[in-house]
């Protein structure tokens, strides 16, 4: 399926990679060795740098990535942050979105640094999690998809539908939520109030790999893979004439 390499605009509000490893030492030892690796343009602090939207989490249900990042050891530079847990590595776009190619693309130049000695064993599992928000928008007018059920003269005020399902070897994770009452603004100056929010919510996973600690281009080329399979999802279930609106470029 050709997807387009860039919409604008995007919506996307939230781009979470997770990596799981097995590790050959205990975290506590592990965090000061891949903290004292990176260069100087990462800065370390274990309190939040960035909130999730307003409203967000209170409608998307934490799925296997984990996005809440506060009370957590992490580092940062101006593009990305890392989040280190206990047999995870969590990388996060800070302000926006900043694209498939690059976000990849800072992934593969920190694991560099990280990765030198072997003190990660093997790497057992990637999660790519995209979600993308519409503020103000029936989500009926986006997609391929009605939200309906036995009860045909009803009329949602605002509706939620989970499923999880397989595609080419990974498990999907899907969140659809139409119109769902949240805080949000017009600006980062005006006053908080609701808005009537449409959310898509893309959660892939990968949970069958086996590649050696120090083996980043396999690493990378599954990211890269597990990142083809949420376009091809995202992008199949757009109505064509929503699409159009986006200004695809290909």
């Amino acid at each position: 399926m050709q997807t387009p390499k860039k919409i604008t605009p995007d919506s996307i509000v939230k781009a979470v990679v997770e990596i799981k490893y097995i590790a050959e030492v205990p975290f506590e030892i592990l965090l000061g060795i891949l903290v004292s690796r990176l260069d100087q343009s990462y800065t370390y602090t274990n309190r939040p740098i960035n909130n999730s939207p307003l409203g967000l989490d209170n409608y998307v249900n934490p799925a296997d990535i984990i996005i809440n990042i506060n009370s957590r050891s992490l580092v940062y530079n101006n593009k990305i942050s890392i989040q280190f847990q206990p047999n995870s590595l969590i990388f996060s776009c800070i302000d926006k979105y900043i694209g498939g190619v690059d976000f990849l693309n800072e992934i593969k130049a920190a694991l560099s640094f990280l990765l030198k000695n072997g003190e990660v064993k093997k790497w057992t599992r990637i999660g790519l999690r995209y979600i993308s928000e519409y503020p103000n928008r029936d989500i009926r007018e986006c997609i391929k998809f009605n939200f309906t059920f036995g009860l045909p003269d009803v009329e949602s005020v605002s509706t939620h539908f989970k499923s999880e399902f397989f595609y080419k070897g990974t498990k999907v994770i899907l969140n659809l939520m139409n119109k769902m009452p949240a805080l949000g603004t017009d600006s980062k100056e005006a006053t908080p109030h609701v808005v009537n929010t449409s959310i898509i919510d893309i959660d892939v996973i990968n949970d069958r790999l086996e590649i050696p600690g120090l083996q980043i281009e396999p690493l990378i080329n599954e990211i890269s893979l597990v990142h083809d399979f949420e376009k091809e999802i995202f992008f199949g279930m757009l109505r064509e004439e929503f699409l159009n609106t986006l200004q695809p470029e290909y």
